[in-house]
């Protein structure tokens, strides 16, 4: 059996602060309790590990702004806090807000959380490896070219995606999943007018929920608009394979979009195996195969959860696992998945 790598960078700290220490759901105790459970299954023996690395300055920039890498490096030297989200440009910075924290490990961590999924995607391609996980933190899916937030400092996923693309990665088509509860906006933003990359969200969607992006109407555009039939939804219902394109009509329509982004917003909580799969069986494979990506890169939060205390879905093992083997037939088997959310 080809081997599975795993990377697990159990030494970046980045905490929040001691008056949140108790409370923050973002914590070290993510990875650190995941890959205790690895070695309690006596799994952790049977993975190839892979050593984490800092993403470089090149890597980060083939994604990143630089005034966005800048803003990252000057969080070494400042107090450590929480604040809102950080956007670069003319009337740009830090917003007030609680949900993103940093310290002097941060920039570090966010570094090493990207490099680490560029290691483990260059031991794919190596051939070293036919997949592997990447048990990293911070997530990275909502970061934007020009922007941090929900947690997100580096988009490591994205990172890996252009480190592929790139002349010495040597691919010509990625495709990125995130199944993740909240939508990937920072991933779609970046990839949205690219025809290299084909990128495909489940995701809670309304009613306020975070980012309030990814409407099935965000299709993206631009150089990757035109190629591909792809297939658009409304939103998915809570029976077995009920699929809605408008609010009167329950059947699945094949319709030409203008990009490569496909978003499956689910209206409702309570989403679980038998709509995540349908939507995989119905909507993503049909794209994909027609896509004929070299290398999948999942964005794999396990905050669709049953029992996860942000998300509300209804997730079981078996349906996380039924995502992944589907992913595996696609690109020869090659797929690097990494930790986004998950705070149960």
């Amino acid at each position: 059996m080809p081997a599975i790598g795993l990377v697990y960078d159990g030494h970046a700290q980045h905490l929040p602060p001691a008056s949140a220490r108790a409370t923050h759901i973002e914590t070290p105790e993510r990875v650190s309790v995941i890959y205790r459970a690895l070695g309690k299954a006596r799994l952790l023996d049977r993975l190839t590990r892979v050593a984490p690395r800092e993403a470089t300055r090149a890597e980060a920039e083939a994604v990143h702004t630089a005034e966005h890498l800048d803003a990252l490096e000057a969080l070494a030297d400042a107090e450590p806090s929480l604040r809102g989200a950080w956007r670069g440009g003319a009337g740009g910075g830090w917003s007030l807000g609680r949900d993103m924290f940093h310290d002097a490990q941060t920039a570090c961590a966010a570094r090493r959380a990207a490099g680490g999924v560029v290691a483990l995607t260059e031991a794919v391609l190596r051939g070293e490896i036919s997949s592997g996980f990447a048990l990293v933190r911070p997530p990275g899916h909502h970061a934007c070219e020009d922007r941090m937030a929900g947690f997100c400092f580096l988009n490591s996923v994205a990172v890996a995606a252009r480190a592929a693309l790139s002349p010495r990665g040597g691919l010509r088509r990625v495709l990125v999943v995130d199944w993740d509860v909240h939508h990937g906006d920072g991933t779609q933003a970046i990839f949205e007018e690219d025809p290299a990359v084909l990128f495909f969200s489940l995701h809670r969607f309304g009613r306020g929920f975070f980012p309030g992006t990814g409407a099935a109407s965000c299709v993206g555009g631009g150089a990757a608009a035109g190629n591909r039939a792809a297939w658009a939804i409304y939103c998915l219902r809570s029976t077995l394979v009920e699929i809605l394109i408008t609010r009167t009509f329950s059947l699945l329509t094949r319709v030409k979009l203008a990009g490569r982004t496909v978003n499956v917003p689910f209206r409702r909580e309570g989403m679980g195996d038998a709509e995540y799969l349908a939507a995989f069986d119905a909507l993503l494979l049909p794209i994909a195969r027609a896509f004929d990506p070299q290398l999948v890169l999942v964005s794999a939060g396990f905050d669709a959860a049953g029992g996860d205390r942000v998300g509300g879905m209804d997730l079981t093992a078996g349906g996380f696992a039924g995502m992944a083997a589907r992913l595996r037939s696609l690109a020869g088997g090659r797929g690097v998945f990494a930790l986004e959310g998950g705070y149960k």
